[in-house]
């Protein structure tokens, strides 16, 4: 995610960008919430750079209650403009979700179905259903 979040300082208007941000904000998310964070987030070191122990740090301080309206509303902010795009649409189902918002995720979902319907995340959203 810390490379991503440097490539869409650049490139904001990347659908793909903002779409993996939202997509690894979720897993993160689902890391934290099964205590499971270290897995996948270092703790700062002196062995990293300063900008990559800033962002651990940053990332490591939330709680999974506000990481989750973080994601929520990063997607929300950018929908109009990238719903259109399979990646952010597939990744805005995942945000609703985890934000537990049934009506969001039942949008989401029916858009995504009727915008791709031969889409590649099908499998993945048949299994958020179960």
């Amino acid at each position: 995610m810390f490379r991503n979040l440097i490539l869409l300082t650049e490139r904001p208007d990347d659908g793909y960008l903002n779409a993996m941000t939202v997509k690894c904000l979720y897993e993160i998310c689902l890391y934290q919430r099964s205590h499971q964070l270290r897995q996948v987030l270092d703790l700062p070191s002196a062995g990293y750079s300063q900008g990559y122990n800033r962002y651990l740090k940053f990332v490591n301080q939330f709680r999974v209650s506000d990481l989750t309206r973080v994601t929520y509303h990063f997607y929300q902010d950018r929908w109009e403009k990238f719903q259109k795009e399979e990646d952010f649409a597939f990744a805005a189902i995942l945000a609703s979700d985890l934000a537990d918002d049934s009506a969001a995720f039942k949008t989401r979902k029916q858009h995504y179905l009727s915008s791709f319907p031969k889409g590649k995340y099908l499998k993945q959203i048949e299994a958020l259903d179960e």
